[in-house]
């Protein structure tokens, strides 16, 4: 089994090496990650990523509109991290001898995702008609606190309903879809995304709203997780490292929070179910110091994360090291790409 795994491997390297120069690389261009060689390009990397999900269902890539259905749950399945956290509804919806898919997702990246999995699926003429989240009628409207003494978020927005958690007086409520219909879909306390009793909520400003998340002070731990981070500013980026010899972005966060006791899982998708939601891509303002912060690769799925630091900058892994970057695009360490695949940020521990 190990001659085998080595001359994989090395067949690997060789297909590396015949690809076009890529515009970025990796520090380890023969490099796996995710079952990827990182020294292929961009595009061939894209490639071979939806071409191996969408085998497990067509083995000739070539799909077939009938089963459009089922390719949309192979879609939600694999490029939506996690519905639980994650807004997403899909439908296949037929018109005569034309189809498109309909719904809502909550990313940009997700829209244009599903776009590259219909072309490699040959099917371009299927339209996208999904709606981007919050959506746009929402807009000035969507935070809320909880008003009564507690309150289920369910998984439909009307009928019989399975309750997935539940919020207390005072909780903030990032709402991203009203239809006027008595419930509201919204993220939770906890980033849960489902149907809330609009009753149950007060529409609220944007103070009023980011004094709710902020209601409680700030933890001292706080200050010796950020002092752990920064002792590691620029340790090199390895990808799986979790010591000054080298370390990746969830590493530096698992090490980090680990100064005060506190063992969160190792990989950033892990990490991003823990802890409490309070800050989204379209509304930034509440987070404070400490809050980790995660970002969405190319195809919808958390792909980096870092630790807040205030003023707008935050502490990351990443290539070539361990750094401070900015998100004011005035600043010389702004990075356009984690501002715009800013996602969502956690706070993981809160004074009691």
């Amino acid at each position: 089994m190990r001659l085998v795994s080595i001359i994989l491997l090395c067949a690997l390297s060789k297909i590396a090496l015949a690809e076009p120069a890529a515009t970025t690389r990796a520090a380890n261009p023969d490099e796996i990650r995710r079952g990827v060689v990182m020294g292929e390009n961009r595009e061939e990397r894209a490639r071979r990523v939806y071409e191996g999900i969408i085998r497990k269902v067509e083995p000739g890539l070539v799909g077939d509109v009938k089963k459009l259905p089922v390719y949309l749950e192979l879609f939600k399945r694999e490029f939506v991290e996690d519905p639980r956290q994650f807004a997403v509804e899909l439908s296949a919806v037929e018109h005569g001898d034309k189809w498109s898919v309909t719904g809502y997702v909550e990313f940009a990246e997700h829209q244009r995702s599903l776009k590259e999995f219909l072309k490699y699926l040959s099917l371009e003429a299927v339209e996208d008609r999904t709606e981007l989240l919050p959506t746009v009628e929402l807009a000035g409207n969507e935070y809320s606190v909880v008003t009564s003494e507690r309150c289920f978020v369910y998984d439909r927005k009307e009928g019989k309903s399975e309750t997935l958690t539940e919020c207390l007086r005072g909780d903030a409520i990032f709402v991203i879809r009203d239809e006027g219909k008595g419930r509201v879909l919204c993220h939770a306390r906890s980033g849960y995304v489902g149907w809330i009793d609009a009753e149950r909520l007060r529409r609220a400003t944007t103070d009023e709203f980011d004094a709710a998340i902020n209601a409680k002070p700030l933890d001292p731990r706080i200050d010796q997780v950020i002092a752990a981070a920064k002792e590691m500013m620029g340790v090199k980026y390895v990808w799986g490292g979790m010591t000054r010899e080298g370390i990746d972005c969830s590493g530096l966060v698992n090490r980090s929070y680990a100064r005060v006791g506190m063992m969160l899982p190792r990989d950033a998708d892990q990490q991003s179910l823990a802890g409490t939601l309070v800050a989204t891509r379209w509304h930034r303002s509440a987070m404070r110091k400490g809050d980790v912060m995660f970002f969405l690769g190319r195809r919808g799925t958390i792909s980096h994360t870092a630790i807040y630091l205030g003023d707008n900058q935050y502490i990351e892994a990443t290539e070539p090291g361990v750094k401070i970057t900015s998100l004011n695009e005035s600043d010389a360490n702004y990075e356009k790409k984690r501002d715009e695949g800013f996602a969502f940020a956690k706070r993981m521990i809160e004074s009691p």
